[in-house]
């Protein structure tokens, strides 16, 4: 949640500037950023804090060197990693949980992921265009033998989720509402509509990971996150702007 409201308040920081004074916006940006780096321990939000600064490099560069942009996510996991003991900690778990899984000798949190996705994968198989239904999750996960003893509400992953339960039809219906806010960003306000790229990219690539859309509060988050962007338009932040200046 914390890199959601850090795009707006970047993208929307000169109109939020003449509401709240520019040291003011200034310093909620660097606070935002310094508690995802030194404080926040969720790998996910690392990786699409990393992604929206590599957007915002991406838009900022000239049109001959944004493939540069393409090196961005190295370079700052090398930087946070050199400057946040909590950042490098987390990410070295990585590796070693994940070869864990693999040599059958812990089954850590990326080793249960690795099991969901593995087991959940082996169930979509054997239906892969209508899926199992609403709620059919636990019983996919356990006919397959997963691992994980406790009922599984959800494999940490949407496009999985979405196949196993709605099948393939389902899954093209989600990744079309994905295309069709890309395409509704056009004729937003050029701030809301920047920031609902960079909203739809955090959540296709949390959706590798995570199950955004799946309660806990972050898929009621995004949507009106997304609700609140796609009204404004027409001039909308603009008028809000000189409204409260007048």
């Amino acid at each position: 949640m914390a890199v959601l409201v850090l795009i707006v308040l970047w993208n929307f920081r000169q109109y939020l500037t003449k509401q709240w004074g520019e040291w003011f916006v200034r310093l909620a940006i660097i606070a935002m950023a310094l508690n995802i780096v030194f404080v926040m321990s969720g790998r996910t939000g690392y990786i699409v804090f990393i992604l929206f600064l590599a957007i915002e490099i991406y838009r900022t560069l000239p049109s001959r060197w944004r493939w540069l942009s393409l090196l961005t996510p190295i370079i700052l996991s090398i930087i946070f990693s050199a400057v946040s003991p909590v950042f490098s900690k987390r990410l070295s778990q990585i590796e070693t949980n994940s070869q864990a899984y693999l040599q059958k000798e812990s089954l850590s949190s990326e080793g249960e992921r690795l099991d969901m996705w593995k087991h959940t994968i082996s169930g979509i198989l054997k239906k892969p265009i209508l899926g199992y239904g609403v709620g059919s999750m636990p019983d996919v996960y356990s006919a397959e033998e997963g691992l994980i003893k406790a009922p599984l509400s959800q494999p940490h992953q949407q496009y999985l989720f979405w196949w196993a339960e709605f099948g393939l039809i389902g899954l093209m219906i989600m990744l079309g509402f994905f295309f069709a806010l890309i395409k509704e960003s056009r004729l937003l306000d050029s701030e809301a509509g920047t920031s609902l790229l960079s909203v739809i990219a955090v959540l296709f690539v949390m959706g590798l990971f995570n199950c955004p859309f799946f309660g806990v509060g972050m898929g009621e988050f995004f949507f009106l996150e997304i609700a609140a962007l796609l009204a404004i338009r027409g001039g909308a932040s603009k008028n809000g702007a000189a409204t409260s200046s007048s």
